[in-house]
């Protein structure tokens, strides 16, 4: 994998090389093989290069010898038979690698190649005829891709902020309405960033850029059928066990993030049939709520991997969060990220390369908030002021407990959920606080702008562009397009890249994405039964039981944390003067939040966590 970023004049004045080089730089290490750039009048192109496929020839920013320039993130799978295309259309080839079959698809077919990419991917490619520079990422956003446009209509790019940040134009001026909703989803939904004139290009997005003018648009969009056919597990495994191959295909080691859960489980599976002996790693921990490492060792066994354990002691927590802020130049609130940091880290002592189960959840309906869904909807019936009573009863009567997921954990988040409508629930039951909490959170200085926007405006956005009939249709388009898209797949390109390891997703491969949007909502899940058909297809590949067993989730157990050995963190992080030297959030709020929590009063672990990772990172970023 590696790390691209560049610079586009209105007009043909020079390029500030310094500038670009220094914007490339901060992304070393999603490339840390390899370095290279393009400069012509009006147009600057960087790229770092972790070395994956055709080791020595591939070098980028690459040039076509007939006007275009690439500057490329990302693998495309099957790019032999794209290659084989295009020399049959007269095109001849220097290297053997994916980044000139790109380059020349784009130059034959234009925008039309992107649906032709089966893989992940971020580019820029300047075009020296029309003068101008797109901008795409992949269908599903597995590679990350910034932009800005400055105030002389200069733009800039970069897989990371850091890389728009190294820019001296580029402010660093914070937006109130993303701050408020990063605090209501622990992330900030896509286009927008937490900096003002900062933009992310969604998933399945492109942009053209031309003197001084920008259009966005999508290129592709997930799509559901207006009538649907059941599917066969057995074509289902078919697809994950190509789509596994597929992904094996490297000049560096492979190996695979393992669980023990149903998916990880599964890509280990389809890998041991392609590969023969894998390498296998996961993480431990010592709190056995959210210990899984006994089941990956049990399916590691089963299917012979050559298996790596490491564990995630306290005592290394306060550390690790420190380290996560040099990771996310924008805030991120997933716990997991910790973990996932550790085990990347860990996994990359001996591959280059991981695949990982990521998209089982959100493509086949896994989290525990769909069975909340089932549930809802037999008490939506109910007066409001009767589940507001409940609520209230919860929250003072049931006792406070820091397991993962706890019964009274999920029973108030669930409660919380029922004041909103469907598909907002969602968002209230993974997210931080309400918008209405949020509002009270935010600085008084920033409040009434944050006041005037709406963090759920993404959600009605996405839900009013779909095609999707279905309630459950509808409700995996805004999984994918939201939690998916801009919390997990940041949380593991960032954790991965932090230590260049390059992860692959096979569940996201489109041929697994087009079944799973194709089938019936039963075979999805049914009363409190959850991915069904996958579970059908891979039960026998796996150990007995782990096929059915529930989803536990990938977290830390932050709540008991919070009251031990990060207990200094928080306090000395979210102590009243940082708080209000920062001037981000009200700082008798977080104080209240911090003594109900540590007093054992309430559970406040993850707007707690929220707050802590956010002045981190405005410490490390902004501060």
């Amino acid at each position: 994998m590696c790390g691209i970023a560049g610079i586009a004049h209105p007009d043909q004045r020079p390029i500030d090389r310094d500038a670009l080089e220094k914007m490339t730089r901060t992304l070393s290490h999603r490339g840390p093989d390899d370095e290279g750039f393009f400069v012509a009048p009006g147009i600057g192109l960087g790229h770092r290069r972790l070395s994956v496929i055709d080791l020595v020839a591939s070098r980028q920013p690459m040039e076509s010898g007939g006007g275009q320039v690439l500057t490329y993130n990302g693998e495309v799978y099957g790019f032999a038979e794209l290659r084989r295309e295009l020399e049959g259309r007269g095109e001849r080839f220097r290297t053997s690698g994916d980044t000139e079959v790109v380059l020349r698809a784009l130059g034959v077919w234009g925008e039309e190649a992107l649906g032709r990419f089966n893989g992940m991917f971020a580019l820029g490619l300047w075009d020296s005829t029309s003068r101008s520079l797109l901008l795409a990422r992949d269908r599903m956003g597995k590679k990350p891709l910034h932009w800005a446009l400055l105030e002389d209509g200069t733009m800039i790019f970069g897989s990371e902020l850091k890389a728009l940040l190294a820019h001296p134009a580029m402010s660093r001026a914070i937006d109130p309405s993303a701050l408020r909703a990063y605090l209501v989803h622990e992330y900030v939904p896509a286009p927008a960033t937490i900096f003002r004139g900062a933009f992310k290009i969604p998933p399945g997005g492109l942009l053209r850029y031309r003197a001084g003018s920008v259009d966005t648009r999508s290129w592709w969009d997930i799509e559901f059928p207006q009538r649907h056919a059941p599917g066969e597990p057995a074509d289902l495994l078919g697809r994950i066990q190509r789509a596994t191959a597929r992904r094996l295909v490297a000049d560096v080691p492979v190996g695979v993030l393992l669980s023990g859960g149903v998916d990880s489980s599964t890509i280990a599976a389809c890998a041991t049939r392609a590969a023969g002996k894998v390498r296998t790693f996961t993480i431990g921990f010592g709190d056995g709520s959210f210990d899984e490492s006994t089941h990956a060792r049990r399916v590691a066994r089963h299917l012979g991997t050559e298996h790596h354990e490491e564990r995630l002691e306290p005592g290394r927590i306060q550390d690790l969060c420190a380290r996560i802020a040099d990771v996310l130049d924008e805030p991120l609130a997933d716990h997991s990220i910790l973990p996932t940091f550790l085990l990347c880290r860990f996994a990359r002592e001996s591959v280059t390369v991981a695949l990982g189960g990521d998209g089982g959840d959100e493509l086949f309906a896994g989290y525990v908030t769909f069975q909340a869904e089932s549930v809802a909807r037999l008490v939506d019936w109910l007066p409001r002021g009767l589940i507001d009573r409940a609520r209230s009863l919860a929250e003072a009567l049931l006792p406070v407990s820091y397991r993962n997921i706890s019964g009274e954990f999920a029973l108030k988040r669930f409660l919380a959920g029922l004041a909103h409508d469907r598909a907002l629930r969602h968002q209230i039951w993974l997210g931080a606080v309400s918008p209405e909490v949020s509002t009270d959170l935010v600085a008084s200085h920033l409040r009434d702008e944050a006041r005037r926007s709406d963090p759920m405006a993404p959600v009605r956005a996405h839900l009013e562009r779909t095609g999707a009939r279905l309630p459950l249709d509808r409700l995996l388009v805004q999984y994918c397009k939201l939690y998916m898209a801009d919390d997990i797949l940041v949380k593991v390109d960032r954790a991965s890249m932090a230590s260049s390891l390059e992860v692959r997703a096979p569940l996201l491969d489109p041929d697994v994405v087009s079944f799973a949007t194709s089938i019936p909502p039963s075979q999805r899940i049914r009363g409190l039964s959850m991915k069904r058909i996958l579970r059908d297809a891979v039960r026998d590949l796996l150990p007995p039981g782990v096929a059915d067993r529930p989803k536990k989730g990938f977290g830390v157990p932050l709540g008991s944390w919070f009251r031990g050995p990060l207990r200094p963190l928080l306090l000395d992080s979210l102590s009243p003067g940082r708080l209000a030297a920062a001037g981000l959030v009200d700082p008798p709020r977080v104080t209240s939040l911090i003594e109900e929590h540590t007093n054992g009063r309430r559970d406040h672990r993850k707007v707690l966590f929220a707050l802590l990772v956010l002045h981190l990172w405005h410490a490390r970023w902004v501060g």
